[in-house]
């Protein structure tokens, strides 16, 4: 009988799955972050609304992620822009992924809204991986 891995027993250069990103994304979408929640991580060195930088669709797409691919002139569906998403945040995350693993939801909620308010100036500036799609 196989076993759950946990943030120790997984190798240290892995990123987090993006089935595991999405999920949490998911949650979010589901129970949006408390004023008092986004005051907490409102990072000051960050010059973007968090209104804005924590506003997810109902899958958990963050709102304000790319509609096209960036490189081909081609629209994404939802479901790529959900992936790419996730795929960023877990490459985000990779060093971190063990203390997110075992980290309470208060804490992963935490991370994950600091991810979002640094991730999207630098999306602004084009400054992400592109998707492999």
């Amino acid at each position: 009988m196989s076993r759950a891995r946990t943030g120790s027993d997984l190798p240290p250069n892995s990123n987090l799955s993006k089935a595991t990103v999405m999920k949490w994304l998911r949650e979010m979408a589901r129970n949006p972050l408390t004023d008092e929640e986004i005051e907490a991580v409102d990072d000051r060195t960050v010059t973007v609304d968090p209104a804005v930088a924590l506003n997810l669709e109902k899958d958990g797409t963050p709102a304000w992620w790319p509609k096209s691919h960036p490189n081909v002139d081609r629209p994404l569906s939802q479901a790529e822009r959900l992936r790419w998403a996730a795929d960023v945040l877990a490459g985000e995350w990779s060093l971190r992924k063990r203390a997110l693993l075992g980290a309470n939801p208060a804490t992963r909620r935490q991370v994950i809204a600091r991810s979002l308010l640094q991730v999207l100036p630098r999306m602004s500036e084009g400054d992400l991986p592109t998707p492999d799609l």
